[in-house]
């Protein structure tokens, strides 16, 4: 009994570890996504994207779109994250703040696969009304 006990707690640390391990991963993505994005590597930005989004036809000209609407990115702020694991893989999604250049602070959000200590972005939302303005 008390070796169930002992093992218990150690499992639930590893668990804890290992899960903001995955953060820190998803979160230290989001300024190479920015630093891309703000010199207009739209091209490695989805090539290095999972096939979730390569497929999507629209990709890069979001991309673009946020460039020339609401600017470069600067400073990014996290506002939540969640984790989920499951067949396809482990996944972070983050919620962040960030100051566009014409846009003020915008939220976005990002999901990215965790494999092997790398990120790959596999969702992108971002939520400007100076999107929608032509």
């Amino acid at each position: 009994m008390k070796l169930g006990w002992v093992l218990m707690p150690a499992t639930v640390m590893l668990a804890a570890c290992s899960s903001q391990k995955t953060v820190d991963i998803a979160k230290e993505a989001v300024p190479k996504f920015h630093a891309r994005l703000n010199v207009g590597d739209y091209t490695t930005i989805v090539a290095e994207a999972g096939p979730e989004l390569r497929s999507q036809p629209m990709f890069p000209q979001v991309l673009r779109a946020v460039s020339r609407k609401i600017g470069t990115a600067g400073i990014s702020q996290n506002t939540g994250w969640n984790i989920q694991v499951g067949n396809k893989g482990t996944f972070v999604t983050l919620g962040q703040r960030t100051t566009f250049a014409r846009g003020g602070a915008v939220p976005e959000t990002f999901v990215w696969r965790i494999t092997q200590d790398e990120a790959q972005l596999v969702g992108y939302r971002i939520d400007s009304a100076a999107m929608l303005i032509d």
